[in-house]
């Protein structure tokens, strides 16, 4: 049973620059702001960059959602070249916590079924089983609408570093 794919997803991503990887960290850095209060009124990237360590997210005033994806990489050479390479996905927090809710579900309805298996009627502990698995939509479907709010974070993360490794004539 595929139980939010969605949730555990990483998309792959990778960033050439035409810079040398301390240009490349110093370029990035001036992009993304290390906090949402320092850009309160625009839309822009936040996070940290190091050259071991990438985080950026995009912060959009007046519009939360812990579902977002984030971008998590880090600087290498590869090849002579100056790489950041990494992967998109949604913050560790919301994933724990949304796995907890999926285990509690899934808890709830195998102690149903197994509570009705003493009485006369196993139709109704089968009736709350079904309706735990079933009430396992509901959180992936919470999961689904925040990927859908924050459908154009991926494509704008993706453009304002690949700008910001790249000379500004070209």
């Amino acid at each position: 049973m595929k139980i939010s794919i969605a949730l555990f997803h990483k998309t792959p991503a990778k960033f050439e620059s035409n810079f040398s990887l301390a240009d490349s960290v110093e370029r990035l850095s001036a992009t993304v702001k290390s906090s949402p209060i320092r850009s309160a009124l625009k839309e822009t990237l936040v996070g940290r960059v190091k050259s071991d360590k990438v985080r950026i997210s995009r912060y959009r005033p007046r519009r939360g959602n812990s579902f977002k994806p984030y971008f998590h990489g880090k600087f290498k050479i590869v090849d002579g070249a100056t790489v950041l390479s990494g992967y998109f996905s949604i913050h560790s927090m919301v994933k724990i916590i949304m796995s907890i809710i999926y285990i509690f579900m899934i808890l709830f309805a195998v102690l149903a079924f197994l509570s009705s298996l003493g009485e006369e009627s196993v139709l109704e502990g089968l009736k709350s089983a079904i309706g735990g698995l079933i009430a396992l939509v509901i959180p992936e479907l919470f999961v689904r609408f925040g990927q859908w709010y924050s459908r154009g974070d991926l494509e704008f993360i993706s453009e304002i570093i690949a700008s910001s490794l790249t000379p500004n004539d070209a």
